[in-house]
């Protein structure tokens, strides 16, 4: 228990670093979605060789390849659309290796349900709501009608919607009634 209880922190620690910085710099950087990642890995692999021997570790590598897998992939085609960064995919990615599969599924609908709450809170604050509707309206008619052409996105700290969602996720493992039915 102790070894799962030191990876979701450290799983938060590096969200909470990316999310500041994030904040403050609209930029994740590459060493600390690196770093962390291969921080976590290592995290998860010796608390499950030391608690299942060699099954534990085949284990705990698939189950981190496997989350790393699906919460950069998810994100990577968010990128590729110009939805996000690159550096949001990275620290998916990287969350991914320290929730494994499947907490990253959850994770993602978590981080997705923030990040929409983020996205609208920060569109208000900076009075700019309807100007975002009408981009993500055009670039949703871009996509369908696969047409060129340049649509201002607005930048968020994604990093935030990130941390919001991956602690909601990790929380939700300790107190199942914090999931969503």
């Amino acid at each position: 228990m102790f070894g799962l209880i030191f990876v979701d922190a450290l799983c938060l620690a590096i969200c909470l670093i990316a999310a500041v910085i994030d904040v403050r710099s609209y930029r994740i950087p590459n060493w600390l979605t690196g770093w962390g990642a291969l921080a976590l890995l290592v995290a998860q692999l010796a608390f499950a060789a030391l608690q299942g021997g060699g099954a534990g570790l085949v284990l705990a590598a698939g189950h981190s390849g496997l989350g790393l897998l699906v919460g950069g992939g998810l994100f990577a085609m968010l990128a590729a659309l110009r939805f996000i960064g690159w550096g949001d995919v990275k620290l998916m990615a990287t969350v991914g290796v320290g929730l494994g599969f499947p907490l990253i599924v959850l994770a993602l609908v978590y981080v997705c349900l923030t990040g929409g709450i983020v996205a609208l809170s920060i569109s208000l604050w900076r009075g700019q709501l309807s100007h975002v509707f009408r981009n993500i309206y055009a670039r949703g008619r871009q996509l369908v009608k696969q047409s060129k052409g340049q649509i201002e996105m607005h930048r968020i700290p994604y990093g935030l919607a990130i941390l919001l969602g991956t602690a909601w996720a990790v929380l939700s493992r300790y107190f199942p009634q914090l999931r969503l039915p």
